[in-house]
């Protein structure tokens, strides 16, 4: 048990940066948070794209309150409120993603701290 132990504390140790080229992870950082924020404004318009089709059938819904089949309406209203609750859901998982990389972008900044004062011990040490 031991044995398999080490070896996954050796291959996480593995991926981690190192101190030596800070600038270069620096760069990849702000890569991985560029990706994550365009992929968060592409999800943000589909969520609004959801709640733009439940107040259009909402608002076609009460356009034919008065003139046509009542089955026909209340299908369109229950269409609706079916956009409106994944339009909710969506909104939910935004307010997570903005949370998720907000968490991203600390982590990373408290990373990239850390592997300059190391780097920056290191280089003291040698002296």
């Amino acid at each position: 048990m031991e044995k398999g132990n080490e070896s996954v504390r050796e291959r996480l140790l593995a991926h981690l940066p190192q101190a030596t080229n800070v600038a270069a992870y620096r760069e990849e950082v702000a890569a991985l948070v560029a990706r994550k924020e365009k992929a968060f404004s592409t999800f943000r318009w589909t969520s609004r794209i959801w709640s733009l089709l439940a107040l259009v059938f909402a608002m076609w819904a009460l356009r034919w309150a008065g003139t046509h089949d009542g089955s026909i309406v209340r299908s369109l209203a229950v269409v609706a409120v079916f956009f409106f609750l994944i339009g909710l859901k969506e909104q939910t998982v935004i307010y997570i993603r903005r949370y998720q990389i907000d968490l991203l972008k600390e982590i990373k900044q408290t990373q990239v701290q850390l592997l300059e004062l190391q780097a920056s011990l290191e280089r003291g040490t040698q002296r």
